[in-house]
């Protein structure tokens, strides 16, 4: 789903339309029943082993079978830059007798302060463009990362269809789309094209089997060499998530989508959809998700974790080490109440839906920033019981949303950062206890008998 930068190549304008489809074969054979597919990056690693991944020169095939039309769904596999870290999804029409080779692309944005508002505002405008399918994927292949193709083996009546509906599409009133990154994105557009062509057959099959994967697991597994970001990002995502989903809804990653087709030609459907070819493999190995950033993540935090509320609680009396304790509670304060902050900003006042019904809000609250300075003035008026009270009743809101998600009573895969709140919490009213306590023991000193 990488988003590119629309550019000013247009392709011929046609009033062309879609003709209506014939119906489904009442005779058709019965479909047979497949496993449950696991995810998209299971599938590629499947196609690793099974596949001779060679590096050579990239080829775009051309063969049409004696037809008059080639029909491909593209995959690029997901590369370094954010925006590309889920892949992408295209669709390629070949005319053999005019020579015109177009690949149409719904992942395309005009980058302006529009779109930045619309974007904030959960509401952005992609549109879908056509260019020259050497050029469009001549960006890949500067990017070396692999691409795929899937070729439709349809009529020539139903991609002439397609085509034209395809070129009423890029219509500039046609072509804009509110985007939406689980429902309504670049590949479930394209995903959508291919089952009118196939009379509805893929939604019909799909969406009777479920997916035991949530959008999260199968969104999140491509972020795996990105700890920091991974992180964040499950911080903002809330329950929609986490929602039961079908094959079909699965679908909306590119890499699902080409194990979802995949699937259906081992299903009886070989005289549909081709098997998987590779049309570019620049670099031995192919999409490797790395785990080494994940020790360089722990590490870190393991550091900031004993410097900042563990050592200050085994040396209470240095004076430096107390302070260090005192600046690693603000950052707490500061980091998870502005985190508490923008998800209840992004829940009241956008249309992020995927943020809404967020439980982490539980260890999270953007009431946090009202801890410090409330905290500060119980300090400096020497109230230290007082103080302690107030952060030993922050652990209870981590706390029983961490054993509500342990245990199923929260829909939301939330435990493990709810856990990390309340453990820091816990270590942050230690602290205060200890300090309570000698601080009390000091006033009372210098009172004397």
């Amino acid at each position: 789903m990488g988003l590119l930068l629309l550019t000013a190549v247009r392709l011929p304008q046609t009033n062309a339309v879609l003709t209506a489809q014939a119906g489904a074969d009442p005779e058709a054979p019965e479909q047979t029943a497949r496993p449950v597919l696991t995810g998209g990056l299971a599938f590629l690693r499947q196609l690793d082993k099974s596949t001779d991944l060679a590096p050579g020169a990239w080829s775009i095939p051309r063969d049409t079978g004696g037809q008059r039309y080639r029909v491909d769904v593209i995959t690029i596999e997901p590369g370094d830059v954010i925006f590309f870290a889920w892949g992408h999804t295209a669709l390629r029409i070949y005319d053999s007798q005019t020579g015109r080779d177009f690949m149409f692309d719904y992942g395309l944005f005009e980058f302006d302060d529009t779109f930045v508002y619309r974007f904030l505002q959960g509401r952005p405008a992609f549109m879908v463009g056509g260019w020259q399918t050497a050029v469009s994927l001549g960006r890949y292949v500067q990017d070396n990362r692999r691409i795929f193709g899937q070729q439709l083996l349809i009529t020539d009546a139903r991609a002439a269809d397609l085509m034209a509906a395809m070129l009423l599409n890029i219509r500039p009133e046609n072509r804009n789309f509110l985007y939406h990154h689980y429902r309504d994105n670049c590949t479930t557009r394209v995903r959508d094209r291919v089952d009118e062509v196939l009379d509805g057959a893929l939604q019909s099959y799909f969406t009777a089997q479920k997916q035991p994967r949530t959008w999260r697991a199968s969104s999140m597994e491509l972020l795996g060499g990105r700890p920091f970001l991974w992180y964040g990002t499950n911080l903002l995502l809330g329950s929609l998530v986490d929602a039961p989903v079908d094959q079909w809804q699965h679908q909306y990653l590119p890499l699902n989508l080409m194990a979802g087709l995949a699937a259906w030609r081992d299903a009886g459907h070989a005289d549909q959809v081709g098997a998987v070819q590779i049309w570019l493999n620049p670099l031995a190995g192919g999409f490797t998700v790395p785990w080494t950033p994940w020790i360089w993540f722990l590490l870190f935090w393991a550091v900031i974790g004993f410097g900042g509320f563990i050592a200050p609680l085994i040396w209470i009396e240095s004076r430096w080490w107390n302070w260090l304790g005192r600046l690693a509670w603000l950052g707490w304060n500061s980091l998870a109440g502005l985190t508490g902050l923008l998800i209840t900003l992004m829940w009241w006042f956008t249309d992020h839906d995927s943020v809404f019904h967020n439980a982490n809000l539980m260890g999270y609250s953007p009431l946090l920033l009202l801890i410090i300075p409330l905290s500060l003035v119980l300090r400096s008026r020497s109230k230290f019981r007082e103080n302690t009270a107030l952060h030993r009743i922050l652990i209870a809101p981590p706390l029983v949303g961490f054993l509500m998600s342990l245990t199923g009573l929260i829909h939301q895969w939330c435990w493990p950062f709810l856990l990390v709140a309340t453990i820091v919490q816990a270590l942050v009213y230690v602290r205060f206890l200890f300090r309570e306590r000698q601080l009390t023991a000091i006033l009372v000193a210098d009172r004397g008998p």
